[in-house]
C-alpha cells in the first residue's frame, strides 16, 4: 500500500529519555501566522513583541536552513475577542502561542519525496518551508529527504521510521513518516542570549 501524502509539520511524539511527550510548553507571542506543527525560532528582537504579565518572548516561523529551531507549535491561547473558531495562530492578534521546546524532543514528520531508505536512518536532513493550510490549520513543513547526508550543519537527525498502526509506512516510497530529533537547536548550551 502506498503512503498517504498528508503533511502536518512536526509532531512531538516522545523524548530522548524514552518517555512519551506530555509537555511542557513555552508561552510565546508572534507577529506571524503560525500553524500546528510549525517550527519556530527566536525573532530578531525577541523582546520587541514581548507582552503580558509573563513578558512572553517573540518567535518567528523558521523559514531557512540556517535558522536555529527553538520549538514546535502545539497550540495557542483561545481569545474570545478575536475568534474561538480560528484554526491557526493569527500573528499580532493577542494571546500567546504554545511552543514545545525542541531540545530532547522526538518528532514525527513526513518526508517530501521517495529518497528515504532504511540505510539512511541516522543521517541528517533539512526542512521544507511551505506555508501552512488556512483550511486545516496544519503546518505543511516536511523533511527534505533530498538533503539527507552526514553533514552536522543540517537541521534534523533521522532516528527511525514512525510506527503507524494500520499503515505500512513504506521506505523508498513517497511520503515516508520518520522520527527525528533537532540537530541545530537555538536552545543548546553556549548560544548567545536573546
Amino acid at each position: 500500500m502506498a503512503n498517504i501524502d498528508r503533511p502536518n509539520g512536526y509532531r512531538p511524539v516522545g523524548n530522548l529519555t524514552g518517555t512519551p511527550y506530555g509537555g511542557p510548553t513555552l508561552a510565546c507571542v508572534s507577529t506571524e501566522n503560525l500553524f500546528l506543527g510549525d517550527l519556530v525560532k527566536w525573532a530578531s528582537d525577541p523582546l520587541a513583541g514581548a507582552s503580558g504579565a509573563g513578558a512572553y518572548l517573540d518567535v518567528d516561523r523558521v523559514s531557512g536552513v540556517a535558522d536555529l529551531v527553538v520549538g514546535v507549535v502545539v497550540g495557542w491561547q483561545a481569545d474570545p475577542s478575536v475568534d474561538l473558531s480560528r484554526k491557526y495562530y493569527t500573528g499580532g492578534s493577542g494571546g500567546f502561542v504554545q511552543v514545545a521546546p525542541i531540545d530532547g524532543l522526538l518528532l514525527e514528520v513526513q518526508c517530501d519525496d521517495n529518497a528515504m531508505t532504511l540505510v539512511k536512518v541516522g543521517l541528517n536532513a533539512d526542512t521544507t518551508f511551505a506555508a501552512g493550510s488556512l483550511t486545516t490549520g496544519m503546518s505543511n513543513m516536511e523533511l527534505d529527504s533530498s538533503t539527507l547526508a552526514t553533514s552536522n550543519l543540517l537541521q534534523f537527525k533521522v532516528m527511525g521510521v514512525a510506527a503507524i498502526p494500520g499503515s505500512s509506512n513504506e521506505f523508498s516510497s513517497a511520503w515516508t513518516r520518520v522520527i527525528v530529533k533537532c540537530n541545530q537547536s537555538g536552545l543548546n548550551d553556549q548560544t548567545a542570549g536573546v
